[in-house]
């Protein structure tokens, strides 16, 4: 990714519009019972957390990512409720910093 400010800022916004429909795409697996999906869109998200540096949110995934696997439920429900309050705390730092980080301005 490098330094360049405008690639920078683009990977975050770009991070923050995936992490989002990921979570809504996560929520709707869950609902839906669907350990597979579960699985499989964690592994996403936690991949793209991981290379923000989003380390609470990548480890939740993880965590989805292997309850998904087995199929198990309960466990899935119960990560989710962990997994929701990380990411909203994740989206509100991308979106200060992006605020803070607007483009044409130095940090």
């Amino acid at each position: 990714m490098g330094d360049d400010p405008d690639t920078v800022r683009e990977f975050i916004a770009d991070y923050l519009t995936s992490a989002q429909k990921l979570g809504a795409e996560l929520g709707a697996a869950t609902t839906a019972g669907d350990g597979a999906q579960v699985k499989a869109i964690a592994h996403k998200l936690k991949s793209s957390s991981r290379t923000v540096g989003a380390a609470t949110l990548a480890e939740l995934c993880a965590s989805l990512e292997q309850a998904g696997q087995t199929g198990d439920q309960s466990a899935i429900r119960q990560g989710m409720a962990d997994f929701e309050i990380a990411l909203r705390a994740v989206v509100a730092e991308c979106r200060a910093w992006l605020k803070k980080n607007k483009k044409g301005e130095q940090t």
